[in-house]
Parts: structure tokens; sequence; C-alpha cells
């Protein structure tokens, strides 16, 4: 079975959000390319009101390209995946139509060092970005709770303010299991995969 590609482009300018895709969509690249000056471009995830940064607000160079891989990032309907630029950007998403109901992205912001859980149901945990949304450094760490412990995915790693990093360490949760993220300073996370049933 052929897998049905699908190609949008959108042009940002002045520092408005606007929208790149809606759902359902499986999203597998974006690509931002700035038109003539440098400025800050900014990609995030709406659903249902809240918003959930990937790129905060990164500077992208003159007359540069850049792509971000986004390994499986399905929107639903509702979502909507959303960009913005100060100055002219050329934005260009690759995806296909969802493949399967059990594809799942789920949003979370955590901050004051606590466990919080991310994702409470069975299946693969194929990807995860933590982008640091506050103004200090934060750091983060991501962990795995069975019946027997947990266990440390991500040990303790420093993230910059406005940075964010892609981590793809599959990771399959077993019914009762359970993945956790924690962060010192406000972190956006956006875990996707598919579950069991």
């Amino acid at each position: 079975m052929a897998l049905d590609i699908q190609s949008v482009r959108v042009r940002s300018t002045g520092g408005v959000w606007s929208t790149l895709a809606s759902g359902p969509l499986n999203c597998t690249s974006v690509e931002a390319a700035s038109v003539g000056t440098a400025c800050a471009v900014g990609l995030r995830l709406a659903r249902a009101g809240t918003y959930t940064y990937i790129v905060p607000l990164d500077e992208l160079p003159a007359g540069v390209g850049t792509k971000i891989r986004i390994p499986m990032l399905p929107l639903v309907a509702g979502d909507s995946l959303e960009v913005m630029s100060e100055a002219d950007v050329n934005w260009e998403l690759q995806g296909t139509a969802i493949i399967s109901p059990r594809q799942f992205t789920a949003p979370l912001r955590t901050g004051g060092g606590t466990w919080t859980n991310i994702v409470t149901s069975a299946g693969q945990v194929m990807a995860f970005t933590a982008t640091n949304v506050g103004l200090l450094v934060a750091e983060v760490s991501v962990q795995v709770v069975t019946a027997t412990g947990s266990a440390l995915l991500v040990p303790p790693e420093l993230i910059p303010a406005g940075a964010s990093r892609r981590k793809v360490p599959v990771t399959t949760l077993a019914v009762g299991d359970v993945l956790q993220v924690r962060s010192t300073g406000a972190v956006d996370w956006l875990a996707t995969g598919v579950n069991a049933s």
C-alpha cells in the first residue's frame, strides 16, 4: 500500500501565528527558509485552546533554510500546527494521512522539579521533544515507572532558555507502565507513539 505523501506550503511574516496544517495528518518534517532578512521563527502545536511549543523562538539566518525533523507527529481532528516569523519565511510541511487511530500525540507543560505522567497507556513511545519555554536554563529528565521500580531513559540534562531537544529512544510500555517527565523550569513536552490497543 502506497502512502499518500502530502506537502503543505505557507508563508509567514509580521510576528503573527498562522496555521501550517490541521489534523488529521501525520507530520514527518517541517522546513523553514527565510526569504530575505534574518528573523525569529516559532513552531507550536495547538490543541483545545492550549499550545505546546516545539520551536519557541529560534533565530533563522538570512537566506538560509532549516529542516526540523518531527518523528511521527500525528495531528488528530481539531489539532493544528502553527508557525510564526518576524519577517518573510517560507514553510513546507511533509506528511501522510494518519494510518491508525492508535497513534497518539501527548502534550504537557512541566516545571517545579516533580515527576509528572505524560504517557500512561501500553504501547510504543517513538519520540519526544522537550522545549524550554522559560527564561532560565532548565534541567530535564525522563523515566519509565513499572511495577518493579523506575529506570531513567534520559538522565538529567540542561536545556538553555528558548532551546529544544528531540529524543528518539523507542520505548515499549507494558500495561501499568508510565512514562514520566520532570523539569526545573517551564518546559513543553511532546511525546508521540502508538497505543497497544
